[in-house]
C-alpha cells in the first residue's frame, strides 16, 4: 500500500465556493504559500505557489465549514496531492491539487470576514485563535 501526504500552510486565495457534483458536496478554495529567499548574489526573492483545495462532503449541512473559509485566512492544510497537466498560454502547465483531509485554522479572521459561530463538530473549532485579554485579566 502507498500513500502520498501533503502539508501546506497559507493564505486562502479566495473565498470558498460549494458545488454538488453526483449528489455529494464539494468546497473549493485556493492557498497560496510564500516563501522568500536569497540567491547566490544576495538578492531577496519571493515565490508563491497555489495549491487548489477540495473538501468533500456527503451532504448540505456538513458543509458549513466553507463559512470560515475566506479570503485571507491562514489555513494548514493536510491532504492527498495530485498533480494536474494541462495545456497553459505557454505550453505546458501544471496544476497540484489537494484532496484536504484535515483543516486548522492557523491566524485571526481577516476583517468584516468572521462569521458571529464556529459550527459544532467542524473543523473551524480546531485551531483557531484564541481572542486576546485585556491587561487586566491577566494573572500575574
Amino acid at each position: 500500500m502507498s500513500f502520498a501526504k501533503i502539508i501546506v500552510l497559507g493564505n486562502i486565495g479566495q473565498d470558498a465556493v460549494i458545488k454538488e457534483i453526483n449528489g455529494k458536496f464539494v468546497i473549493n478554495f485556493s492557498v497560496a504559500h510564500n516563501e522568500k529567499y536569497m540567491d547566490s548574489t544576495g538578492q531577496k526573492h519571493e515565490k508563491t505557489t497555489w495549491f487548489s483545495c477540495a473538501i468533500w462532503k456527503d451532504s448540505r449541512e456538513k458543509t458549513r465549514i466553507a463559512e470560515y473559509l475566506k479570503a485571507g485566512q491562514i489555513v494548514h492544510v493536510e491532504g492527498v496531492p495530485e498533480i494536474r497537466i494541462f495545456d497553459g498560454q505557454n505550453g505546458k502547465s501544471a496544476a497540484i491539487n489537494i484532496t484536504v483531509k484535515d483543516i486548522h485554522f492557523a491566524g485571526a479572521a481577516p476583517q468584516g470576514n468572521r462569521p458571529t459561530a464556529a459550527p459544532e463538530g467542524s473543523a473551524a473549532n480546531h485551531g483557531a485563535p484564541i481572542p486576546p485579554q485585556e491587561e487586566d485579566d491577566l494573572p500575574f
